[in-house]
């Protein structure tokens, strides 16, 4: 095994920071922290505000790159530049406060960064578009109209939206 690997119960590491320093104009934002997450296990940062949770997110989606310390994939050493290269290895985040447009629908919201479902001549087909969300929040388990504005449905089921999406796209 190499040296960023862990072997648990369930297997290898799915992504493991490992000693992960981050500065920001000399002040460490982050320093040694360690961090490892199993598939098939929910896992949580908790923490005070400035505790580093924020940075360490954003060196796991790519946004920020460490100053120290390595990031592993599946066991693997990797070097995450952008949020593209962490989605494409299978990292989503979900926030906690849902990231969206209140107008819109809910089915919108869900499928707009990949692109609505469109009939020939180039207009967006409705009826798949909400199958298409209706799909995804039933995989969740879940059964409410995505017909509706974002803005009228409580924050938790605006969450599972947010949730069937990133687990979708992986």
């Amino acid at each position: 095994m190499s040296g960023g690997e862990k072997e648990s119960a369930t297997g290898v590491d799915v992504l493991r920071l490992k000693n992960v320093v981050k500065r920001f104009g000399g002040e460490a934002a982050l320093s040694g922290v360690t961090f490892s997450v199993r598939a098939g296990e929910v896992h949580a940062l908790v923490g005070e505000n400035g505790a580093g949770k924020s940075t360490l997110v954003n060196i796991a989606t790519g946004v920020h790159r460490p100053d120290e310390g390595q990031v592993f994939i599946d066991g693997t050493a990797t070097r995450l530049q952008t949020p593209h290269d962490a989605a494409q290895a299978g990292i989503a985040v979900v926030h906690q406060e849902a990231e969206l447009f209140p107008q819109l629908s809910l089915a919108e919201n869900m499928l707009l960064e990949g692109g609505l479902t469109r009939k020939a001549g180039g207009f967006v087909s409705w009826s798949l578009v909400n199958d298409e969300a209706n799909r995804l929040v039933t995989s969740m388990g879940e059964s409410f109209d995505v017909r509706q504005p974002a803005s009228q449905l409580s924050i938790g089921r605006r969450m599972i939206a947010e949730i069937a999406v990133a687990v979708d796209r992986n």
